[in-house]
């Protein structure tokens, strides 16, 4: 029994179809199988990243809880151990001045100060922080929106998809993959199929012929097959690789830093009442004091710059994922 041969054919597309190959799969029903698993799971890493940052921009939101009502008045309910500190900590600052055992006893008047200045402020201030992160974050997100229609997000998985029935009828352009070979958009993407098929074979000749061991042959479109079996090529190709390493980095960094602002939220909230607890015991030296002002100012440094570094970062990723 003599082998099957293919009989190639003479086609002027054979350079053209040489330069796209890696975006011209031929359809078929396993193909459709694999297809659609490998973008199911793809997919679900783009909504993680998606879900990811709106995770962290929601725990933003719980800097709310540090100036609600429940700490307010837990923060009221306090304030007489916090005097009843202050007067035990002005007992021991004279016993300390008695035996000539303190050392700039000028600090003692300026930490009662600080104390009855913190007491009276510090609520005020919280409030004030937490506006003005409010404020970064949106003033962030507006320079981000102004400049990109999509999220970083959004745009690292749109841009890894090429149409190419939209090549096909732009006239097959040399591919730039800095610029996004579709026309998708976020909302399209509910009613997106990995599988959808180029039947209008008409857009160009090239769509009728397919490489087969470096020939051009025609594709099997004969009557006798049922449509489902007959070959056409899929109108989307993704690149995988690259939005895997966009996405995958983006939605490590988000939940990273999700977790770090919990973190610091919940830290800010407790200081605000245990800062004047350790103030009003520290009047002799004021170290805990300026220890614990510190660490509040550096929890809302550390918030606004995992913000500004969200912004960046995504922008790098952005940039290294079309470089």
């Amino acid at each position: 029994m003599s082998p099957i041969t293919l009989t190639p054919t003479t086609s002027e597309n054979l350079p053209l179809l040489r330069e796209f190959a890696k975006y011209l799969d031929i359809t078929s029903i396993i193909q459709d199988f694999i297809r659609s698993v490998i973008f199911a799971i793809y997919h679900g890493l783009y909504v993680l990243a998606k879900g990811a940052r709106s995770v962290f921009e929601a725990i933003l939101g719980f800097l709310d809880f540090t100036e609600s009502t429940q700490l307010n008045e837990l923060f009221q309910a306090y304030k007489p151990l916090i005097w009843v500190l202050m007067i035990l900590s002005l007992m021991f600052v004279g016993y300390l001045i008695m035996f000539n055992k303190l050392q700039h006893r000028e600090n003692v008047v300026t930490n009662i100060i600080i104390l009855l200045v913190m007491m009276t402020i510090l609520p005020m201030a919280i409030t004030q922080f937490n506006s003005f992160v409010r404020t970064f974050l949106d003033d962030a997100n507006q320079t981000q929106a102004e400049q990109q229609s999509a999220t970083v997000v959004d745009d690292i998985f749109l841009s890894s998809i090429v149409d190419v029935e939209l090549l096909a009828r732009s006239g097959w352009p040399p591919i730039d993959e800095d610029l996004r070979l579709n026309q998708l958009t976020v909302d399209s993407l509910e009613t997106f199929d990995i599988n959808t098929r180029i039947t209008d074979t008409s857009i160009h000749t090239a769509l009728d012929e397919k490489l087969v061991y470096d020939q051009v042959t025609k594709m099997e479109r004969s009557k006798l097959l049922p449509e489902i079996l007959k070959e056409y090529y899929y109108r989307f190709s993704v690149n995988y690789w690259r939005g895997i390493f966009g996405l995958g980095v983006l939605a490590f960094v988000y939940i990273i830093y999700a977790i770090i602002t919990a973190r610091l939220i919940l830290e800010l909230a407790i200081n605000k009442i245990l800062a004047l607890l350790i103030s009003a015991s520290d009047l002799h030296s004021g170290q805990r004091m300026k220890g614990a002002i510190i660490e509040i100012i550096k929890a809302y440094l550390t918030i606004i710059g995992m913000i500004f570094m969200t912004v960046i970062f995504g922008h790098f990723v952005n940039w290294l994922y079309h470089s």
